[in-house]
């Protein structure tokens, strides 16, 4: 039994390819208008193993052009998105940190605004028991010596 070179699995995969390259080079990528065409003609031929490979390769090529086109407009649909999400969370941290700081500043007002009111009612409260018991005791020390 002998092998001849040309019949080696290499050398077969090499003629295959060559020839798929033969008709490849021959061939047009399918259009969307005419996708039903092209298939009614594809089947309408013997179907060899170049033509289907191409059949193959141009539907694939579509899908490609197709899955490409619906991934950009994901990428850019979620980077959209994502801007849009950080924009808000960045604007609700700096509404967040607004009110608090003006509910500190309220509060800090309210704190003197109380003090200042306590110390006004000492001080009131002090002065009239002082100035009452001063008179009063003056007062009556006076009259008592009359």
């Amino acid at each position: 039994m002998t092998t001849k070179c040309n019949s080696s699995p290499l050398n077969l995969l090499t003629a295959k390819h060559i020839e798929i390259t033969k008709i490849e080079s021959t061939s047009t990528v399918f259009s969307e208008e005419r996708r039903g065409e092209n298939f009614k003609r594809f089947h309408s031929y013997n179907i060899t193993v170049g033509r289907f490979l191409l059949f193959l390769r141009d539907r694939l090529l579509i899908s490609v052009v197709k899955t490409s086109k619906f991934s950009a407009v994901v990428v850019v649909v979620v980077v959209v998105v994502v801007v849009v999400v950080v924009v808000a969370a960045a604007v609700v941290v700096a509404v967040i940190v607004v009110v608090v700081v003006v509910v500190v500043i309220v509060v800090a007002v309210v704190v003197v605004i109380v003090v200042v009111f306590v110390a006004v009612v000492i001080f009131v409260v002090v002065v009239v028991v002082v100035v009452n018991v001063i008179f009063y005791n003056v007062g009556g020390c006076l009259y008592n010596t009359l």
